[in-house]
């Protein structure tokens, strides 16, 4: 599992983010400082914090200092293949998710949660995994006419709270 919380850039000076930018273009590890922890840069030279910390722990949060700088969080876990979910893409509360087939271990697919804030992400987690969210895109079926609408995946009423 992976939890990883991408920031605006303004919340490092231009050059320790240019220098981070630069190692990460490198190979090497591309990392700044902000109030003691380590921020890092992706392949794409986008700022990153990384959480150690599981997302479905109740207690989880993102550190008060980067409240204010949050572009967008990102989740990759692995679920159960049983029971039967629907590869593709889902939405509901602002979160949106893939969930995909990994060639290297179909027995465990790939979801991968982006959001805005961690609540609305554990809500779509918790309707795929328990098999009642829909997606607004099938991976499985044919396609759909252009003319049809597509249908959004819905949270049950008492998802994420």
């Amino acid at each position: 599992m992976a939890i990883r919380i991408y920031l605006h850039e303004n919340i490092v000076f231009g050059n320790l983010l240019a220098y981070a930018r630069k190692c990460a273009h490198e190979g090497k590890q591309g990392s700044a400082l902000f109030e003691g922890m380590k921020l890092a840069v992706d392949s794409d030279g986008r700022l990153y914090y990384q959480m150690k910390e599981d997302i479905i722990h109740p207690s989880i949060a993102i550190p008060c200092p980067l409240l204010g700088h949050v572009r967008v969080i990102s989740w990759w876990t692995r679920i159960p293949s049983s029971p039967h979910r629907t590869l593709g893409e889902y939405e509901a509360d602002g979160a949106e998710a893939q969930l995909d087939l990994d060639p290297q271990d179909p027995i465990w697919p790939r979801l991968v949660i982006y959001g805005q804030n961690i609540e609305s992400m554990l809500g779509l987690y918790s309707s795929i995994r328990s098999g009642k969210a829909i997606p607004f895109e099938s991976w499985e079926n044919e396609l759909a006419p252009a003319n049809q609408p597509a249908a959004h995946a819905q949270l049950p009423p008492h998802a994420g709270q």
